[in-house]
């Protein structure tokens, strides 16, 4: 389990930083749930069940949200409070300490990030989600989540600069600022 746990980790960290560096939302959401995917199986392997649980959720919430815009079901808010009470119930049913709460705040966050749709927000909840998530990951003894968390805030730091500053900067030249 360790070295299938260690394998799926690299697979997470190469698509997590593929994640941040898309300008659309279904191309965002898209990579996000193979992240997801790598993530679940990685933290299951490692017996961090409270992290699983919440990858288990990011992997329905990836795959309702990616459906918005197409179908009406997806589009009700119904979804959003039923990923949060999902969230909070991982937690109560994973507790393991104090710690446990970085993945209900992770997740909590990452849930309204991709609900609004707006990848620049996603990308600026991602430092303060990656954070949390790096310390999580360092607790429950993964090198690879600390890595990937850490790749990911780096990651959406230069998304924020190479696609929403610079944006904002063009922008700003054509309205003759």
């Amino acid at each position: 389990m360790f070295i299938a746990a260690r394998i799926l980790g690299i697979l997470g960290i190469i698509c997590v930083v593929i994640t941040y560096q898309q300008k659309e939302r279904s191309k965002l959401l898209l990579c996000k749930l193979i992240t997801d995917c790598f993530w679940l199986a990685h933290y299951f392997c490692l017996g961090a069940y409270s992290g699983a649980a919440i990858c288990v959720i990011s992997v329905m919430r990836s795959t309702v949200f990616l459906q918005k815009g197409k179908y009406k079901w997806a589009e009700s808010k119904l979804w959003l409070v039923f990923f949060m009470i999902c969230s909070i119930l991982s937690a109560i049913l994973t507790w393991k300490n104090g710690f446990t709460l970085l993945t209900t705040a992770v997740s909590l966050c990452s849930i309204i990030s991709f609900w609004i749709g707006n990848p620049a927000l996603s990308r600026k909840l991602n430092i303060p989600i990656g954070i949390c998530m790096a310390t999580y990951a360092a607790i429950s003894g993964s090198v690879e989540g600390t890595l990937n968390d850490s790749f990911s805030t780096i990651s959406a730091i230069i998304g924020i600069y190479r696609l929403d500053r610079k944006k904002k900067q063009e922008e700003g030249v054509k309205d003759g600022k």
